[in-house]
């Protein structure tokens, strides 16, 4: 007569025991591990500030004539500058009128600056902070007829990408200096 000990099924569940206690213990050891590098790990925080232009013009006038017409670059990046000056004839309360007014004659500053169709276009960046040169040659003014208004009128670009400046108006870059038509 043969005894069925049951040994064949014991160890089976050994086995299985076995197999269930390494796979609790492989995931204690993960996770211990990234608990560990998730609590020793410094958080980084990214901060991105965009690149904003903002500008202010500055001129002298007396009443008679304007002069000293820079731009500054009050913005946190480097930006191209263009300037359109707009003239134009009022009345004696300063109402606009339909009368032409004279063309405007002065001598442009060709070092720093270079005219584009109805703008004008300083050459080379302006850094952030800084001021333009003036847009008219060393000390001359534009000089005004009674009733004339001239208005400086002035916009800027980042200057990165220089594809920027080329897209957006229409100009050619020259080792990063716009360069005339």
């Amino acid at each position: 007569m043969k005894f069925y000990s049951g040994s064949g099924r014991h160890a089976k569940k050994k086995g299985i025991s076995s197999i269930i206690a390494l796979a609790l213990i492989i995931c204690v050891a993960v996770g211990g591990t990234i608990a560990f590098i998730v609590d020793r790990t410094n958080s980084v925080k990214n901060t991105f500030t965009p690149g904003e232009v903002k500008i202010d013009i500055t001129e002298k006038f007396d009443g008679k004539e304007k002069s000293s017409i820079k731009v500054e670059n009050t913005g946190n990046t480097p930006a191209y500058i263009r300037v359109n000056l707009v003239t134009y004839m009022t009345d004696e309360d300063g109402n606009p009128t339909a009368d032409k007014a004279p063309a405007l004659s002065f001598a442009l500053n060709t070092n720093d600056w270079v005219k584009i169709g109805d703008y004008y276009y300083c050459k080379n960046p302006v850094a952030a902070g800084e001021t333009s040169p003036e847009l008219l040659a060393g000390g001359s003014s534009i000089t005004l007829v009674k009733g004339q208004v001239v208005d400086v009128l002035a916009e800027g670009i980042q200057s990165t990408p220089s594809n920027a400046v080329e897209q957006a108006w229409g100009v050619s870059l020259d080792g990063g200096a716009i360069k005339g038509a």
